[in-house]
């Protein structure tokens, strides 16, 4: 009969030494288990300096001198380890990094080195722990991997180090895999000479050191994860000792029942990154200035994201609590809160994407993102980029390590020298520059000061590094400006904290004084309104001649939807105050100036030419498209359920926005070039608002010149649903095609057809009034402007069979403006409609 409750423990592997302590490497041959065993023996001889605690002189010794391990690779190994295995307080991160800053030259600088040490088994485990990356041929034989080739296995480097494939740093499971299949090992490292059995090597003994140490790989909970307690107390419990193998005569651990002991124990880690993605809670975080209703509606359609908060104990936060963001596509998520404050953040193929974490965090990993900007809060452990494509970090990070990642572009302020592995592919490196009113505050609780930034001396580990090609690249003065963070946050921070270097600091400075000699000549200028007027219009010339010379074909068009009034929603954000989500998280404001009205902000990307041929003046975006994509934003109500065809399409922008929010969009013109390129474009931006939205536009030819739309040439040849579109459409909308007398002619015979028969249909035609000088006139004139009048003027008069009646109105172009550009007062914008006398 029991007298006392039979306890259950649980253990697992911790995430956090693998994650950001095992680099994702194969391991220098040298740190072979037999050498990495040796290290207990030489460190026990070397006295108070090498056991229990390990000097980093006696470490640098063994490393270099033993192990043929350069300084910069032994330092790495051991900081690292430091980092993550001896609980430092902010204040003495601090000021260990304000230490070695005074440092004068490399003596002072080992001098201080030679005062740092950390527990002896501690970093035995940490150096075996860089096996979970080593290279087996047998298990690549067994996985059915291709054999080793120039293509998929580099030769070591002068270090004796390759890449691995695959990305280990990431997978629990497999973290807990390499324990399990390696325990006997990993007790074996830890048993002390005079405890070793050298005929039976599994009776040996460990002594609760030894298992104080395997603390560092593994946690453990008796109460369901309620709460968790150290390994050795679980160990030692007085129901657990009969299956751990504690003896209490002796103090010590039988190896054989403690590693049997373990291996059953083991289960996935309930804090780590499969637990979080089946368990998780989901957060419901809005887009930037989205508001509650439209966050309510797309709370389906966005990235997953998720945490496990909720389940990590109170005071075991560090390390355990995680939040995943996966597949966050074309957003712009900004937080600053208690939820984000001290987490493990995994960011996983984020794509077209702005993220704004401004908190401080504990760990960030960001793995197969691209065309992505993130900005973070101070990092206090590391940061760890892998397999990213034209990415942009800008960050505050004690330790940063980049693998498998291209055309990335790295903001730093980091106290450590960057590490630099294998796979990378054009990488630059800048300093840090931005800021945000908390900055400073979150830098002191994360242990990160301002006396050091090592953002331009990286250390390149891997065989991918030559000095002749090297994978980095500082960033261009040229190319370097100053990030405004654009959202409203308290705090003392009004500037960037750390100094720029003196050359980047001498190009803003010379930018910004070009910028005010400029602002001061035209001030003094004394130009009249008229004068401004036209000199506005030769700056804007000069500016598209430049962009043309340049290449620069790619535009950015932000634009902005009206807020949702939510003045009849109860409990809204006014009415509460201070503005939560419903995580009772802050959300941030975006920064605004004057009376600006609250909006969402957007962006396209918008592929179009610069100067043509006016045979293709498709090609290129004109203001009038940008007129009825305005007035398109106006109306989307009107747009819901119906089907809207637009009529010499161009660059497509118009379809674009259209598609926003109408039932179908079929976007036409002629030319498969143009159709090309407006195809391109929808196919870039048609989900900007809803990324998981369902395919609603289709691109054909229809050529005004040619009686039957159902007879087209080349490519793009509409089909039957395409036909069958157009000819039962509501809307038609049509931007700047006015410029030519046989084409308006021919749209205007297009826009007859139809509309002629029943229903009633509309058509909002947007175009600008071109003035030119003619010697007939003597005057300046609009002539294509003016064709077009007696034109509509004629299609008004026409009595069809139909019984038809074609009507016009001029529509005023006083509604919101939404997006950037001059609207002119030759910009114009008209309606033309049916009705049916019949009807």
């Amino acid at each position: 009969m029991q007298t006392k409750t039979e306890v259950t423990p649980t253990l697992w592997v911790k995430s956090e030494p693998f994650s950001y302590g095992a680099f994702p490497i194969a391991p220098h041959p040298r740190l072979a288990y037999n050498n990495v065993k040796k290290i207990v023996i030489y460190a026990k001889n070397k006295g108070a300096s090498g056991f229990p605690k390990l000097n980093y002189s006696v470490w640098r010794h063994i490393a270099c001198n033993k192990l043929h391990l350069s300084e910069d690779l032994a330092w790495m190994y051991f900081s690292t380890c430091h980092l993550l295995s001896e609980n430092l307080s902010a204040i003495e991160r601090v000021e260990w990094d304000q230490r070695f800053t005074e440092c004068s030259n490399q003596s002072e600088v080992d001098e201080i080195r030679s005062q740092v040490s950390i527990g002896t088994l501690k970093f035995v485990l940490y150096l075996y722990m860089q096996q979970l990356h080593k290279v087996s041929l047998k298990a690549s034989l067994v996985a059915g991997d291709e054999w080793p080739s120039l293509k998929n296995s580099q030769e070591l480097d002068v270090s004796g180090r390759s890449t691995p494939r695959g990305n280990k740093t990431l997978d629990d499971h497999s973290h807990m895999l390499f324990v399990q299949h390696n325990i006997q090992d990993i007790l074996e490292l830890l048993v002390e000479p005079e405890n070793y059995s050298q005929t039976h090597p599994t009776e040996s003994a460990l002594t609760t050191e030894a298992v104080e140490a395997i603390g560092f790989l593994i946690a453990g909970s008796t109460d369901k994860c309620r709460s968790l307690i150290p390994l050795l107390d679980i160990a030692t419990l007085q129901t657990v000792q009969h299956k751990s193998g504690f003896s209490k005569l002796t103090r010590t651990f039988n190896l054989r029942k403690l590693s049997i002991w373990l291996r059953d124990c083991l289960v996935q880690n309930p804090f780590g990154i499969s637990s979080c993605i089946a368990n998780g809670r989901r957060l419901s975080w809005p887009m930037a200035g989205e508001d509650k209703e439209a966050m309510a509606e797309s709370t389906t359609k966005r990235g997953k994201i998720a945490t496990n908060a909720h389940v990590v104990p109170k005071e075991q936060l560090k390390g355990n609590k995680i939040i995943i963001m996966s597949q966050v596509s074309k957003q712009t998520i900004a937080r600053s809160s208690g939820t984000l404050e001290g987490s493990s953040v995994k960011i996983h193929r984020s794509h077209y994407s702005f993220l704004y974490l401004l908190s401080p965090l504990r760990s960030v990993t960001i793995e197969k993102c691209r065309n992505s900007t993130v900005v973070l809060g101070p990092v206090e452990i590391a940061l760890y980029i892998s397999h990213c494509e034209n990415l942009t970090v800008i960050s505050v990070a004690r330790n940063v390590m980049i693998s498998g990642s291209t055309s990335c572009t790295l903001h730093l302020l980091t106290p450590n020298r960057p590490v630099i592995l294998g796979g990378n592919e054009s990488l630059t490196l800048a300093p840090y520059h931005t800021f945000y009113g908390s900055l400073e505050d979150q830098m002191s609780k994360s242990g990160i000061g301002i006396s050091q930034n090592l953002w331009d001396q990286p250390l390149c580990v891997g065989p991918d590094h030559k000095d002749t090609a090297p994978v980095w690249e500082t960033l261009p003065t040229q190319d370097f400006f100053t990030f405004n963070v654009p959202f409203e946050m308290g705090g003392k921070t009004r500037s960037i904290p750390v100094p720029l270097p003196p050359k980047y600091q001498k190009a803003i400075s010379q930018r910004q004084k070009q910028i005010d000699t400029w602002q001061k000549t035209v001030k003094e200028s004394g130009l009249a309104k008229e004068q401004r007027k036209e000199f506005q219009k030769l700056v804007e010339s000069r500016f598209h001649v430049w962009l043309s010379e340049t290449g620069h074909k790619l535009s950015r068009l932000g634009f902005t939807l009206p807020h949702q009034n939510s003045d009849d929603v109860e409990g809204s954000d006014e009415e509460l105050g201070e503005e939560t989500d419903e995580d009772d998280d802050p959300r941030l404001k975006r920064k605004t100036t004057g009376h600006q009205e609250r909006t969402d902000h957007n962006c396209l990307t918008l592929a179009h030419w610069m100067e043509t041929e006016l045979k293709d003046v498709g090609k290129q975006l004109w203001r009038g498209s940008l007129l009825l994509a305005d007035f398109l934003i106006h109306i989307q109500d009107q747009l819901r359920d119906a089907t809207v065809v637009e009529l010499g399409a161009g660059t497509g922008l118009a379809s674009i926005v259209a598609s926003f929010f109408a039932k179908k969009v079929v976007c036409t013109d002629t030319g498969e070039e143009v159709l090309r390129l407006a195809e391109h474009n929808l196919e870039q931006n048609w989900n900007c608002l809803d990324p998981t939205k369902e395919k609603n536009y289709k691109v054909c030819q229809l050529d005004w010149m040619v009686e039957d739309i159902e007879t087209a040439k080349e490519n793009y040849v509409p089909d039957r649903e395409d036909n069958s579109l157009i000819k039962t459409a509501e809307i038609f909308i049509a931007g700047d095609v006015i410029y030519d007398d046989k084409l308006t002619t021919a749209f205007l015979n297009t826009v007859y057809d139809l509309m002629v028969n029943s229903p009633s249909r509309s058509l909002y035609l947007s175009m600008e009034k071109r003035y030119v000088f003619t010697l007939e006139d003597k005057d300046v004139v609009a002539p294509a402007y003016e064709f077009f009048c007696e034109g509509l003027e004629a299609l008004t008069e026409t009595t069809p069979d139909t019984e038809a009646q074609f009507h016009f109105q001029e529509i005023p172009v006083d509604f919101p403006q939404y997006f950037t550009y001059n609207r002119t007062n030759e910009l114009i914008l008209y309606k033309i409609y049916t009705t049916f006398t019949g009807s």
